[in-house]
C-alpha cells in the first residue's frame, strides 16, 4: 500500500511544536540580549561575559537547528550539499531500516528466548480449563477428522461408480451416531490437558520449548522476508509522509537536541571567556 499525503493530517504531535517554539524561543532571546549588549557604548566585565554567553549560545543554537533541520528539509529552503538527507536518500534509508531489523530485531534466538519466557503453555492450559472453549476445539477436530475420513475414503473408492453415493450416506450415518459421545470424549480430554499443563511444570516446560524452537523456525525461514517487506513499504510512501512521521517519532528529542545545543553553547562561551581574563590578568 503505498501511503500519501493524502491519507494523513498533521502528524505532529503538540508536545513536538511546544518543544519547537521553546527552542526558537531561547535562540531569539539570546540573539536580543547579544543585540542588546553591543548598544552598550562602554561594556563593564560582566556586560562583556554576557555577550559572550549569548553569542556563543546563538552559534551552538543555530549550529543544532541547522544540524536537525538538514536531515528532513533544506534550511531556509536553500539546496545546500548534504541536506534534506530522508527526503533524498529515502530508497537507502528504506534499505537500511529493513536490514537493521532482519539483522537485529527479528533475531531467531531472541524470538524463541522470548516466546519461552512469555509461557504460552500456561496461557494454552488456562485456555483449554474452561468447558466451552474445549467444546469448540472438540467441535473443530472432529469436523476436521471428518471432512479428512470423507475425502480419504472417497478418493479411495472413486472407481465404484454408483456405490459411492451408498457409501457416503453410510458413512455420514456412523458419524453422526458417534459424533455426540466424540465431542464429549474429546471435550473432557482437552480440557484435562489444560488442566496438565497447569500443574506439570515439566509438560509445561516442553510444551514451551517446543513453541520455542517453532518461532525460531518460522523466524529462520521468513527474516529476509520481513526485513524485505519493511524496506519495500518505506520505499513506497510518500516522501512528505515519511518525513513528517519521522520527525513526528523523534522530534521531540531533537527539539531537545536545539535546546541543548544553545544551552552548553552559552556555557562554553562563558568558560572561555573567563579563561581568557584569568590567562590575560594571571
Amino acid at each position: 500500500m503505498v501511503v500519501t499525503a493524502s491519507d494523513q493530517g498533521s502528524t505532529r504531535p503538540e508536545p513536538y511544536r511546544r518543544l519547537s517554539r521553546l527552542a526558537t524561543g531561547i535562540l531569539a532571546i539570546l540573539t536580543v540580549i547579544f543585540g542588546l549588549t553591543l548598544l552598550i557604548s562602554d561594556p563593564n566585565g560582566w556586560m562583556l561575559f554576557l555577550r559572550s554567553v549569548c553569542a556563543a549560545g546563538i552559534v551552538g543554537g543555530l549550529a543544532d537547528w541547522f544540524a536537525v533541520e538538514a536531515l528532513f528539509r533544506h534550511p531556509l529552503r536553500i539546496p545546500i550539499p548534504h541536506t534534506a538527507l530522508l527526503r533524498k536518500r529515502q530508497d537507502i534509508a528504506a534499505e537500511n531500516i529493513g536490514r537493521f531489523i532482519q539483522e537485529y530485531i527479528v533475531t531467531p534466538e531472541r524470538l524463541r528466548e522470548t516466546v519461552v519466557a512469555a509461557d504460552q503453555a500456561r496461557v494454552i492450559g488456562s485456555w483449554l480449563e474452561e468447558k466451552k472453549n474445549a467444546e469448540l476445539c472438540a467441535s473443530l477436530i472432529i469436523k476436521y477428522l471428518t471432512l479428512s475420513l470423507g475425502r480419504r475414503l472417497g478418493f479411495a473408492r472413486s472407481g465404484d461408480g454408483g456405490q459411492m453415493g451408498g457409501f457416503s450416506s453410510t458413512l455420514n450415518s456412523l458419524l453422526d451416531l458417534q459424533r455426540q459421545p466424540m465431542h464429549f470424549s474429546m471435550t473432557i480430554a482437552l480440557q484435562r490437558v489444560g488442566k496438565s499443563l497447569l500443574n506439570d511444570e515439566n509438560e509445561a516446560r516442553e510444551l514451551n520449548a517446543q513453541l520455542g524452537n517453532l518461532a525460531e523456525k518460522l523466524v529462520t525461514a521468513n527474516r529476509k522476508g520481513v526485513g524485505d517487506y519493511v524496506a519495500e513499504t518505506l520505499k513506497q510512501w510518500d516522501t512528505d509522509v515519511l518525513v513528517d512521521r519521522v520527525e513526528a517519532e523523534v522530534g521531540r528529542d531533537l527539539q531537545f537536541i536545539r535546546i541543548n545545543g544553545a544551552v552548553l553553547g552559552g556555557f562554553l562561551g562563558g568558560l572561555l571567556f573567563l579563561l581568557e581574563k584569568i590567562v590575560t590578568f594571571g
